[in-house]
């Protein structure tokens, strides 16, 4: 069954593909918005390019293996990841990727209207980019990652605690012009 939460549009032909079958933990029966987290258990693979409709974060669970990617068709980059260390992929921008062994990690997928529900009040969100990059050692993204899927796996007793939290710092103010989160940079 193919994973009702994150596709991706094949750049060749322009269609909308699945990106993984789905997965045997995802975050479909909760009621969070804007959000979805889904661990995937995935054999050794290339993929065409594609482009996520979602910016995403992987985080890798299992034993290290190397990931061969590229962006828009450029350069091909060589990355070795290991358990916790992180892949970033924002939204609409052509990637393509290759791992030449099983892979295990988290996908969390983000709406961009979440940047816009709790930044819009405080910063211009049309300055902001995310970056893509492969192979980063955050360990605030690991746990929060791993929170999330155990809150996943005990069948979310705590709600809706992801919105309560995104309504509380758009309320608060939390965010303004020198909030810095490591996916987030300033367009020149």
């Amino acid at each position: 069954m193919v994973s009702e939460r994150l596709a991706a549009i094949e750049v060749a032909s322009g269609n909308l593909i699945p990106v993984a079958y789905k997965p045997p933990i995802n975050s479909s029966a909760s009621n969070w918005e804007d959000i979805s987290v889904e661990q995937h258990r995935l054999p050794a693979f290339e993929s065409p390019e594609i482009s996520l409709q979602q910016h995403t974060i992987a985080i890798q669970l299992g034993s290290s293996y190397q990931i061969d990617w590229r962006l828009a068709g450029g350069k091909l980059h060589t990355t070795q990841m290991r358990k916790g260390f992180i892949g970033i992929t924002p939204k609409g921008i052509p990637t393509q990727a290759r791992w030449f062994e099983d892979v295990d990690f988290i996908l969390i997928s983000l709406n961009s209207h979440l940047f816009n529900k709790v930044a819009s009040d405080s910063i211009d969100c049309d300055s902001i980019e995310i970056i893509p990059q492969r192979g980063v050692d955050d360990s605030q993204i690991f746990h929060l990652g791993m929170a999330l899927q155990s809150e996943i796996t005990a069948g979310c007793p705590s709600g809706n605690v992801f919105a309560a939290v995104e309504n509380l710092a758009s309320d608060k103010g939390v965010w303004n012009d020198k909030t810095t989160f490591f996916v987030v940079a300033r367009k020149d």
